[in-house]
């Protein structure tokens, strides 16, 4: 963190060196709860309210703009509801066990990646796509 956090101030949390109990880059926007100054350190809630430990200022970064609760109080229920199931805010993204739910449904999912690597691939000059004997899932 470039700048002292202040108590309110929102903060996501992009790295680990000091076994807090966090979960780093999950795209939540933590609130800052308690400063220490004297070891640079800090405490964030979460936004169910759970209350994290102590956490270096390094391992965090500043959260600005408009946040998760703003975006839900002025939007409607269904599409608030909706947006839920994605991580982040600035690149929304689908969550881990939906995403994953959802591409366990497709019952060619290999074939359709690798399909996709190769023509990649050969769009871009490089090396040509695996043979199935080179291919370790066929």
């Amino acid at each position: 963190m470039k700048k002292t956090p202040k108590v309110g101030d929102k903060i996501r949390v992009i790295a680990n060196t000091s076994n807090h109990n966090y979960i780093v880059d999950d795209g939540d926007v933590y609130t800052v709860i308690e400063v220490d100054v004297n070891d640079s350190t800090l405490r964030g809630k979460a936004p169910d309210g759970q209350e994290g430990n102590w956490i270096q200022w390094c391992d965090c970064e500043h959260c600005y703009g408009l946040g998760w609760e703003f975006i839900q109080s002025v939007l409607p229920a269904e599409v608030a509801s909706f947006l839920s199931v994605f991580t982040g805010i600035e690149t929304v993204e689908l969550r881990t066990d939906i995403k994953d739910a959802i591409l366990r449904k497709i019952p060619n999912l290999h074939e359709l990646i690798m399909e996709e690597h190769g023509r990649l691939k050969a769009a871009s000059g490089k090396a040509a796509p695996l043979t199935e004997e080179e291919d370790p899932f066929r």
